[in-house]
């Protein structure tokens, strides 16, 4: 089985997942638990998603980890329960590379503890977790790493629009900016769902108008 193993049928990835602890079949426990948790299959997609973690997997054990923070109500146990095992998946799952284990790690460390907060939410951005990047703009390089964050959002995330438009709005009260970068900010975050990043981005498109195109719209 390949990295293409995602494509196949549910119950193909099932045999996938209960075979042998490999990081091709890892793959099919991911999507397994992926799509077990959109349909509130919340104990079964924890499972499956512990079952890829036993390979290693850090994509595993982040979702692993995120399901025991975010769901915990419905696992049936306290909040403080599911934030401990999550905090320990979050933090294997970050030391073998997940930049969003870094981001989740650090999320769910104490406030107070802002050294190690950056420093995940630096490893997370380093990694390519737009999570990561939009946590640490909040302390360094806010511009740079909000441009980071809308970067990496995934296409339909509701969340990388907010990121988008954060870094839309950032750059209008930088005097450096261009319209063009501002409005291309904002053409990020209406693709990705966010109805005012459209309203934004078409309100600078007619502000450069040209008189002449103006002229040939009449």
């Amino acid at each position: 089985m390949t990295a293409n193993a995602t494509a196949l049928p549910l119950e193909d990835l099932k045999t996938a997942c209960n075979g042998p602890a490999n990081s091709a079949n890892s793959l099919a426990c991911i999507k397994l638990s992926r799509t077990l948790l959109k349909a509130n299959r919340v104990f079964l997609a924890l499972s499956y998603a512990h079952k890829g973690a036993k390979s290693g997997n850090p994509d595993a054990m982040f979702i692993a980890a995120k399901i025991y923070v975010t769901r915990w109500k419905e696992l049936g146990i306290t909040y403080q329960e599911g934030l401990k095992y999550s905090q320990a998946l979050a933090k294997e799952s970050c030391e073998k590379g997940s930049g969003e284990g870094c981001s989740l790690y650090a999320y769910n460390l104490p406030a107070d503890d802002t050294k190690n907060k950056v420093k995940n939410w630096k490893l997370g951005c380093e990694r390519k977790s737009a999570v990561g990047c939009f946590f640490l703009a909040n302390y360094q390089d806010r511009i740079e790493n909000l441009s980071k964050a809308c970067e990496y959002s995934e296409s339909d995330s509701t969340l990388g629009s907010n990121f988008c438009l954060d870094y839309a709005e950032a750059l209008e009260k930088d005097p450096k900016s261009t319209k063009t970068r501002i409005q291309e900010a904002f053409d990020k975050a209406c693709t990705l769902g966010y109805r005012y990043g459209c309203y934004k981005a078409a309100s600078l498109r007619e502000e450069q108008r040209s008189p002449e195109t103006e002229l040939l719209l009449q």
